[in-house]
């Protein structure tokens, strides 16, 4: 259950709750410190990222753009909170 409290704090330029929702957008399911990959769209880069850092204190990294020709979709990754700094 979401803090209601906490999800209005703001980091840097998104709320806790915009953050969280984006992570849940691209986390593993099954287990949320796992290794992320994800198909996004370009221009919610910045917002994937300031949410895996913020969840994980890993970097998501932009690995490829599809292939398609004028899709704005891009590739990303991050190693996830269990491989990250903040794991065991």
């Amino acid at each position: 259950m979401a803090n209601l409290d906490l999800d209005t704090q703001r980091v840097g330029k998104w709320t806790v709750g915009e953050l969280r929702a984006a992570f849940d957008r691209i986390a593993d399911p099954e287990d949320w410190r796992n290794p992320i990959t994800a198909v996004v769209c370009f221009s919610d880069v910045p917002l994937y990222a300031a949410a895996v850092d913020f969840f994980t204190a890993t970097p998501l990294v932009e690995v490829r753009r599809t292939p398609t020709p004028g899709s704005a979709a891009v590739v990303v990754t991050a190693k996830g909170y269990r491989a990250g700094p903040a794991g065991p």
